[in-house]
């Protein structure tokens, strides 16, 4: 005649199956956790360091003389300034320093400027902060490359010297091969309609 098993005997195959089973699905998570864990820190790791972004920068690097063009309304006159830009990379190659001289200023002050300028790995974005001689404030901005990587198109948050507000300006800067650029910006007039305010040429000196 068939004998059944003591209950208290299938009950430990029962509860020794099960931890075997609950070792197995917790080592499974360890190794996908182990995984995902060197590929969060090796993605990371690449966003810290300089790639192609910066490398698109360092090729600016030199020894530059500028010729703007400004007005500061669609009918308004246009003036002239000059000058000359340094630019190098610093922090390890992330960023792009650009010193601006020249003579936009009225009276004895040459016109003086600091852009920095980096590569949000992380975004895929240009970022911008500009300071002169000329104000107190700020302006940044964030770019956007086209495919080829000779425009980028830069949304500029500048305040309003006569509301206090922030406008967004739209400017283009083209590069029309290694020893030479340009950057035109637009302005919003008092229609609301942005037309073109400043045209800024640069030529390398050092090319």
């Amino acid at each position: 005649m068939f004998r059944s098993e003591p209950k208290s005997k299938s009950i430990v195959v029962i509860a020794s199956l099960a931890l075997v089973a609950s070792a197995s699905m917790l080592f499974a998570a360890a190794l996908l956790q182990q995984d995902h864990s060197t590929t969060t820190h090796d993605s990371m790791q690449a966003n810290h360091m300089p790639g192609k972004g910066q490398k698109f920068l360092a090729q600016h690097c030199g020894n530059w003389t500028w010729s703007s063009t400004a007005k500061m309304s669609p009918g308004g006159e246009s003036k002239t300034y000059t000058g000359e830009m340094k630019s190098n990379m610093s922090f390890d190659g992330r960023y792009m320093f650009e010193s601006f001289e020249g003579d936009r200023n009225q009276g004895p002050h040459r016109f003086e400027a600091l852009n920095i300028t980096g590569y949000d790995n992380k975004r895929k974005v240009f970022v911008s902060s500009w300071l002169d001689n000329t104000m107190t404030g700020i302006f940044t901005a964030q770019g956007v490359p086209n495919d080829d990587w000779t425009e980028i198109n830069w949304v500029q948050d500048r305040t309003n010297q006569m509301t206090g507000k922030i406008d967004k300006l739209r400017v283009v800067e083209t590069f029309h091969g290694p020893d030479k650029f340009s950057i035109v910006e637009y302005w919003p007039g008092s229609d609301g309609k942005e037309f073109k305010a400043v045209e800024i040429q640069f030529s390398r000196l050092d090319g």
